[in-house]
């Protein structure tokens, strides 16, 4: 497979990473001679080619208990705390599809944020620690701070699209 078909049927988008880095990815699959090295190509490519990418700003500004996670660091600082996949979901965040924010309640948990078809955000998933239930006071709380935000930017979103 060339890099692309093979990216694509695991879900990352060539479109995701800097320009710059499209040749150098396609040379670094070429390196690949065996299953094993496949393995380790594919997890070690979100923390060397999406790490320089730039993120769109946050959907919602967050507050001191909910804070974006407003960089590939900062996602990778968070997955290696919290032991958890968000370093596989940094393209996401690139793409437009979802916003990642660290809630910062009574217990430190990950909360996304996930963009419909209709361009307005709804509150996704909340995971803690190793991708841990959350108390439901915790999830009541971060959903709370995330929806009075986001009523007011889907409302925006729904008028912008109905003058067009």
């Amino acid at each position: 497979l060339i890099a692309s078909e093979f990216m694509e049927s695991r879900g990352l988008l060539l479109e995701a990473f800097p320009k710059e880095s499209h040749e150098k990815l396609r040379q670094s699959l070429k390196t690949v001679l065996s299953p094993r090295m496949l393995l380790e190509w594919e997890y070690w490519l979100p923390n060397s080619a999406l790490v320089q990418s730039k993120f769109p700003p946050p959907p919602i500004r967050g507050n001191r208990q909910l804070v974006p996670l407003e960089s590939a660091p900062n996602m990778l600082f968070e997955a290696k705390d919290m032991e958890n996949c968000l370093r596989f979901l940094i393209q996401d965040v690139i793409l437009g599809r979802s916003y990642f924010y660290l809630y910062q309640g009574n217990t430190r948990a990950i909360v996304s944020l996930e963009r419909e078809p209709d361009g307005t955000w709804e509150f996704g998933e909340m995971h803690g620690f190793d991708n841990a239930i959350v108390p439901t006071e915790c999830v009541q709380s971060a959903k709370g701070i995330a929806e009075d935000q986001l009523e007011l930017r889907n409302m925006q979103t729904k008028l912008k699209s109905a003058s067009k």
